[in-house]
C-alpha cells in the first residue's frame, strides 16, 4: 500500500440545534428556549484506516479433530517452503500461533536453513491487507480487503500474488463459492472456486465430521494455497490497484484471509533443473496415504533455469544395492514442476544395506548443470510388510456397508496389472477372495464412491463393513480402517524365505522383535519343543558375521542375540531348524 496517512476531514466548531433550558438554583426547570438550526451537516461514510502492528501469515494449518484421534508418539509432521518471508524473519520478531487450533495438540516449531543460491532473489514482500476474518457483507461493500495502490518494485521481474482463504460458518464452510482477483478494474483477472476435497486427506480417520468437503480446508490440513503469476498484469516501478471480491454469498458466511504480493529478480541461472521432493516412497504425514510402498518411485522434478527444460538423466537407487538410470523428456517452464515415475524390476530394488533412498539428476537439455546443489534428493523409508510365500495364497475379506454398490477393491503388482479385482457388490454382504501370487510388490486398493468409506459414525444408516487381507493360516495381515473416506491403500511384498519346500507347521510359530533395534534381538519359538535350532546373522552382502546354536526348551521359549556392536544397516537372521529354513530381514539402528 502506498500510504496509510490521516487527514482531517473538517476543523468547524458548531452549535447543536434544539431546546436550551432554563433552570432555578433548585434545579427546577422554569423555562426553554427553541434554538433554530441555520444549517445543516450531512453524515456520510467516512472512510479510514485502524492502525495495526504490522502481522505477516507465514502459514495456515487446521488442526486434525481430536476426538479418538492417534497421531503416535512421534506425532505427525508437515513441512512448509517459508522462503518468501526471509527478509520478514530477519531481526527481533514475535510469532503466534492463532484462532484456536493453539489449544489442542503440543505443536513444536522449527525452522530448517538451505544454504546455497535460490532460483530467484526475492527483492520485496508485502502483506495487501491484514490477515483477518470478514463477513462476506462487508467484503461486498468494501468495508474489508478494499480495493489498493502498490507500487510495484522497480527492479521487480517477477510478481506472485499468494491467496490463503478459508470459509466459515455453516454456509461459509460447506458452500463453495466464486473468489476473484482483479488488478487496475476491469475484468477480474483470476477467479478460482474455493472447494476443497477432504475425504482423501491423509490424516485419518479423525474426530467429528472429518471427511465432509469444505471452502478451502480440511481437519488435520495445511489450508489451500493459491499463487499466481502476475507479472504479465503489472509493471515495475508503476502503481497498481488491487482488489479482490467474491461473486455471491449467504447466511453465515465469513472468510478467514490472507493475501501477498511478493517480488523477484530476474532467475539467477540460465540451465538449472532441481529434483524438490520424492513423494513415493514418502514417511512423512502428507504422504501416508500411499505409504510404505514398494512400487515405483515418484520424484518431483522443477526447472529453476530460465531457459525451457526439455530433457534429463535422472539416477535412483537404495543404499548399497544397484543404482538404476533412465531419461526423461517433456516442456517445462521457469519454476514449473513434473512427477516422475522411476522403474524399478523387482522387489529386490528395495533390498540394500539400509534404507535410505536418494535421486540424483544431470544433463538438463543435455548441458552442464549451474548450481549442482540441488541436484540430489535422500530420505530414509520405511519397509512394507513382508508375506512369505509359503503363506500365500491370500485371502481377502470385505463385508459391505448399506451401500455396497459404492465399493470397488482390487490387487494390482508392481506394474499396475490387476491380478484380481470385485465390483458390483451386494449390501451387506461378506466376499472371501483366495489370491495366488508369486514373489513380488502388491497393492491392495478399495476405493468408495460415495468418499464415506466403510463406516462413517455420522451416517449411521448407511451401516458398517470392514475388509482386511489374510494369509494362508486365516492370521490377518492387514487390516483397514473402515472409515477411510474415498480410498485406501495397502501394500506389501511377497518373498521367498524358506530354503525347502517344507514350511513350518501351523502349531509351530516363530516371531522375531523388535525390529528395528538398538541392540538385541528376541525369538519367540512357540510349539517347538525340543527343536535344534542354528541362528546365523549376515551381512547385506549375505556375509555370516556370527551363528549360535541353542535347543528350544518347552512350548514357549525366548532367546536372544546382542547386535550392538554391529553398525546401523540392514542384516538377516537365518533360522536352520530340522530340514527347515527362514530367514528374516533385521533392521539395526
Amino acid at each position: 500500500m502506498l500510504h496509510d496517512s490521516i487527514n482531517i476531514v473538517s476543523n468547524e466548531l458548531v452549535w447543536e440545534a434544539g431546546y436550551e433550558y432554563v433552570y432555578d438554583p433548585d434545579g427546577m426547570l422554569i423555562d426553554s428556549n427553541e434554538v433554530v438550526a441555520t444549517e445543516f451537516v450531512e453524515i456520510t461514510l467516512l472512510e479510514y484506516y485502524r492502525r495495526y502492528p504490522g502481522k505477516v501469515e507465514l502459514m495456515s494449518f487446521v488442526t486434525p479433530y481430536g476426538i479418538n484421534l492417534d497421531l503416535g508418539m512421534e506425532g505427525k509432521i508437515w513441512y512448509f517452503d517459508v522462503t518468501d518471508y526471509v527478509d520478514v524473519l530477519k531481526g527481533l520478531k514475535r510469532m503466534t500461533i492463532e484462532l484456536g487450533g493453539q489449544r489442542q495438540e503440543d505443536m513444536d516449531i522449527k525452522f530448517l536453513y538451505i544454504v546455497g543460491t535460490p532460483p530467484h532473489d526475492i527483492l520485496d514482500f508485502r502483506q495487501i491487507w491484514r490477515p483477518a476474518s470478514k463477513s462476506y457483507q462487508d467484503i461486498l461493500a468494501d468495508r474489508a480487503f478494499e480495493p489498493r495502490d502498490f507500487l510495484m518494485h522497480p527492479d521487480g521481474a517477477m510478481f506472485k500474488l499468494k491467496s490463503v482463504i478459508t470459509g466459515h460458518g455453516q454456509e461459509g464452510e460447506f458452500i463453495p463459492r466464486m473468489h476473484q482477483f482483479n488488478i487496475d478494474g476491469g475484468d477480474h483477472e483470476y477467479q478460482w472456486q474455493l472447494w476443497t476435497e477432504c475425504s482423501t486427506i491423509p490424516i485419518y480417520p479423525q474426530g467429528g465430521t472429518w471427511l465432509y468437503d469444505r471452502a478451502g480446508w480440511c481437519p488435520g490440513e495445511p489450508s489451500d494455497l493459491y499463487e499466481y503469476d502476475i507479472t504479465e498484469h503489472v509493471t515495475a516501478g508503476q502503481v497498481h490497484n488491487l482488489d479482490y471480491t467474491i461473486i455471491f454469498a449467504s447466511g453465515s458466511t465469513n472468510y478467514q484471509h490472507s493475501q501477498q504480493l511478493v517480488t523477484y529478480g530476474s532467475p539467477n541461472f540460465t540451465i538449472d533443473a532441481a529434483i524438490i521432493n520424492v513423494n513415493r516412497p514418502n514417511p512423512t504425514a502428507a504422504h501416508q496415504r500411499f505409504n510404505p510402498a514398494c512400487s515405483n518411485p515418484v520424484a518431483v522434478i522443477q526447472n529453476t533455469g530460465e531457459t525451457t527444460l526439455t530433457d534429463l538423466d535422472i539416477e535412483y537407487g537404495v543404499y548399497g544395492a544397484e543404482i538404476l538410470s533412465q531419461s526423461w523428456s517433456g516442456s517445462l517452464e521457469f519454476l514449473e514442476t513434473a512427477e516422475v515415475i522411476l522403474d524399478i524390476p523387482n522387489y529386490g530394488f528395495w533390498q540394500g544395506s539400509s534404507n535410505t533412498f536418494t535421486v540424483s539428476i544431470s544433463n538438463p537439455n543435455g548441458q552442464a548443470d549451474e548450481y549442482a546443489y540441488n541436484n540430489v534428493y535422500s530420505l530414509t523409508y520405511e519397509d512394507v510388510d513382508l508375506v512369505d510365500i509359503s503363506q500365500t495364497p491370500v485371502t481377502i475379506e470385505c463385508r459391505t456397508n448399506n451401500q455396497g454398490y459404492q465399493n470397488y477393491y482390487a490387487i494390482t503388482d508392481i506394474d499396475g496389472n490387476v491380478i484380481f479385482e470385485r465390483d458390483d457388490m451386494e449390501n451387506t454382504t461378506l466376499y472371501i477372495d483366495e489370491v495366488t501370487l508369486g514373489p513380488g510388490c502388491y497393492k491392495l486398493r478399495i476405493d468408495d464412491t460415495g468418499d464415506n468409506g466403510l463406516y462413517f459414525w455420522h451416517q449411521p444408516g448407511f451401516g458398517s463393513g470392514f475388509i482386511r487381507i489374510k494369509n494362508n493360516s486365516g492370521v490377518p495381515i492387514y487390516n483397514f480402517d473402515s472409515e477411510f473416506g474415498r480410498f485406501a491403500e495397502y501394500e506389501f511384498a511377497v518373498v521367498d524365505m524358506t530354503g525347502t519346500s517344507e514350511i513350518p507347521s501351523s502349531e509351530s510359530a516363530i516371531s522375531i522383535y523388535p525390529n528395528p533395534t538398538r541392540n538385541r534381538v528376541n525369538i519367540a519359538h512357540q510349539g517347538m519343543d525340543n527343536t535344534r535350532v542354528v541362528a546365523s546373522v549376515f551381512n547385506s552382502a549375505m556375509v555370516k558375521l556370527r551363528e549360535t546354536e541353542y535347543t528350544v526348551s518347552g512350548h514357549d521359549f525366548l532367546n536372544s542375540i546382542d547386535l550392538s556392536d554391529l553398525p546401523s544397516g540392514i542384516y538377516f537372521l537365518k533360522l536352520s531348524y530340522d530340514d527347515k529354513v527362514m530367514v528374516k530381514k533385521l533392521i539395526r539402528q
